[in-house]
């Protein structure tokens, strides 16, 4: 009875191990995992029977720190077929006006970070171009933060703010355009909050004035003249100039100018005076003439024209007077002698011959023809 127990036990625990080497093969083949796993863009396939990301990231000897980015997360179960994503932090630091900081990022570009430094610096410049890598060492930043600056534009004020680093970049953000000449002072080398720049502008204007050019007077000698009579023979005229100057402002107001050009608009035309150098012939006995004809009364005989020749002459018969204009005892415009029958120029008749054209004159226009002298008659 014992020896048949006995048997049966055997028989029970070579069953039992019997199950469990068909069981151990089932189990271990239904672990096994297709994985794939991706490392800061690198891929590679991996099988594993490791529960969890995590497990299956440390049998691959791949350690994720806390500021990596691993998708899906440590404690996700593996399966066959998924990815498994790590991109790896990288430190930047990060200097903003002066104050630096240290930060991890797993982007691969500054310009993948700048949303990271936009969040924190609204308006802050980054010192390196948006396609700049960021290396697994690390990289370091140089922030241009927004400065508040002022300018005086020939006296009118304004409020900047702006991340230029130079004068000159803040003149062009105000809408200034630098023109030759122009001149800017500054109290601080770059523009930083508080400081002040000062723009002197220097311009050049053009004007255009007409002036008057005055003429000259000639005299020449006339020996067909007797000596001390003139005679305007041509009279001057002032020309006339357009000239155009270079008005030199600063800030607005002039401070110098420059002839630049100019052209004719009138020559100027010279008075020509002619000067007679005749010595007169020895004056010849009057001719007869005939006695004016008895008028009405104020007839010119009975009037004192000595007088009136003194006032006009000083009793001079060869005087010349009004530039030229008028001539003898009653200094007679040659108009005014034709007019009452004379010829040639009275300065050359004779005292005689000038009393009876002044009379015939008188006649005719009274007292006016001597608007001066003609009440001492």
């Amino acid at each position: 009875m014992r020896a048949r127990r006995t048997v049966r036990a055997v028989h029970a625990v070579q069953a039992v191990v019997l199950v469990g080497l068909l069981a151990g093969p089932l189990a271990y083949a239904h672990a096994d995992h297709s994985v794939t796993v991706v490392v800061d863009g690198a891929a590679r396939s991996v099988h594993s029977f490791a529960p969890t990301v995590g497990a299956l990231l440390s049998e691959q000897g791949v350690h994720p720190g806390p500021h990596d980015a691993l998708t899906p997360p440590a404690s996700t179960a593996v399966r066959t077929g998924m990815t498994v994503t790590l991109t790896t932090a990288r430190p930047v630091w990060v200097d903003a006006g002066g104050v630096s900081q240290q930060t991890w990022t797993v982007a691969r570009t500054v310009g993948a970070f700048a949303p990271w430094v936009r969040a924190r610096y609204p308006g802050a410049v980054l010192d390196l171009a948006a396609g700049t890598p960021i290396p697994p060492e690390g990289l370091a930043l140089s922030l241009r933060l927004p400065q508040h600056v002022r300018l005086d534009l020939a006296g009118r004020w304004l409020a900047e703010l702006t991340t230029a680093t130079t004068w000159s970049q803040v003149l062009a953000q105000a809408g200034v355009r630098l023109r030759s000449g122009d001149r800017v002072a500054t109290t601080a080398p770059v523009p930083t909050t508080g400081a002040t720049v000062v723009l002197t502008t220097v311009g050049v204007d053009q004007r255009d004035v007409v002036v008057s050019v005055p003429y000259a007077t000639h005299q020449v000698a006339d020996a067909g003249l007797p000596v001390g009579t003139q005679l305007v023979s041509q009279a001057g005229l002032d020309g006339l100039v357009e000239q155009v100057w270079a008005v030199t402002l600063r800030d607005g107001r002039p401070i110098g100018q420059r002839l630049v050009a100019e052209h004719t608009l009138r020559p100027t035309r010279d008075a020509v005076i002619r000067v007679g150098t005749a010595t007169p012939a020895p004056a010849a006995p009057p001719a007869p003439v005939a006695p004016p004809p008895v008028t009405a009364a104020g007839s010119g005989g009975g009037l004192d024209w000595t007088a009136l020749a003194d006032c006009e002459s000083g009793g001079n018969p060869t005087a010349v007077g009004g530039g030229g204009a008028y001539f003898g005892l009653y200094q007679f415009s040659l108009g005014a002698w034709a007019s009452v029958g004379g010829s040639g120029n009275p300065a050359s008749a004779s005292p005689a011959q000038q009393t009876y054209r002044a009379q015939l004159l008188y006649d005719r226009e009274g007292r006016a023809a001597w608007p001066a002298c003609g009440a001492l008659l």
